[in-house]
């Protein structure tokens, strides 16, 4: 595996840690996900797209995608 590839897989997890953390299910309609701490949880969600963009981008590149 390619060490640019797992360093943004390490990245999405932290990402999806920090979403894990800040995360609070509010029951009303059926449940729908809030935030406790919207800066970080806004964090998270930058981590997780920038991981994957890593990630697809050097698939890409590495011609693992079509």
């Amino acid at each position: 595996m390619d060490t640019l590839i797992l360093v943004g897989a390490l990245i999405v997890g932290i990402g999806l840690l920090i979403q894990l953390i800040t995360a609070k299910w509010s029951w009303r309609l059926g449940g729908y996900y809030t935030s406790n701490n919207k800066p970080l949880s806004l964090f998270g969600w930058l981590l997780i797209i920038i991981g994957i963009f890593i990630i697809v981008l050097k698939a890409k590149m590495n011609g693992q995608l079509g």
